[in-house]
């Protein structure tokens, strides 16, 4: 295995998010601007990029549904409104019926009202973005499944594009989310797949971000002084 590869790229999350936020500011985005932080480890990467551009973070709840005997591994998620996106190939090998995915369903719903409630996030308020060009950030990707279901809740809400933003992920994934339309990725670091593991691996301090301080980011600028519009607009 490359040496290079096995070795922490980020000191920490704040770190990640102000290189991040400088890749960010080089582009050039169709419309009005809006930072979304995915939580809970997307929030102080978020609020890097968000302070770049001076803008607030909206934080959006992503949930993994875990498979009934091995709540571990994710056989899908579920996003603020009620998306879900299914893992069918692990879905297949466990032999998941629509009954129980049905029961996981409404069970990971409950967590995530649970949690947005923790932040004060609201699960209805995705329509405001709607013909914006929405920046989506996470600290990582490992298997894309969360960030997915995030784009797939937001699409709904029609936004000009949405932009994936992280500081690390695999390539293959990276190439698998820059096919879906209406997406691109904007990654600081792209590792080959097998070399990958996981997002805690590229950190030295990957500390558990508590709802204490998502909320505390998502208070923490309300209002921004003007939108961020592209020059190019």
């Amino acid at each position: 295995m490359n040496a290079e590869l096995t070795s922490p790229r980020f000191d920490s999350r704040i770190v990640a998010g102000a290189v991040l936020a400088k890749l960010v500011s080089q582009q050039n985005f169709k419309a009005e601007v809006v930072v979304i932080g995915l939580t809970r480890g997307g929030m102080p990467v978020a609020q890097q990029v968000a302070r770049q551009l001076d803008l607030p973070v909206h934080p959006l709840v992503v949930r993994k549904i875990g498979a009934p005997l091995n709540p571990e591994l994710a056989c899908g998620a579920i996003a603020s409104g009620g998306v879900v996106v299914w893992n069918e190939s692990i879905c297949a090998n466990i032999g998941l019926s629509s009954k129980e995915r049905e029961t996981l369903r409404k069970q990971a719903l409950a967590d995530l009202e649970e949690r947005a409630s923790e932040i004060g996030a609201s699960l209805t308020s995705i329509e405001q973005f709607r013909d914006k060009s929405i920046i989506l950030v996470d600290d990582g990707i490992a298997t894309g499944a969360s960030i997915r279901v995030a784009v797939k809740a937001l699409l709904t809400c029609g936004p000009r594009e949405v932009c994936i933003a992280v500081p690390i992920a695999p390539r293959g994934v990276v190439q698998d989310l820059s096919s879906i339309p209406k997406c691109s990725v904007l990654c600081v670091h792209q590792v080959d797949d097998l070399e990958f593991g996981s997002v805690g691996q590229w950190y030295k301090d990957f500390t558990q971000v508590e709802s204490k301080t998502c909320r505390e980011i998502a208070r923490s600028h309300p209002q921004a002084p003007e939108s961020y519009v592209p020059e190019a607009l």
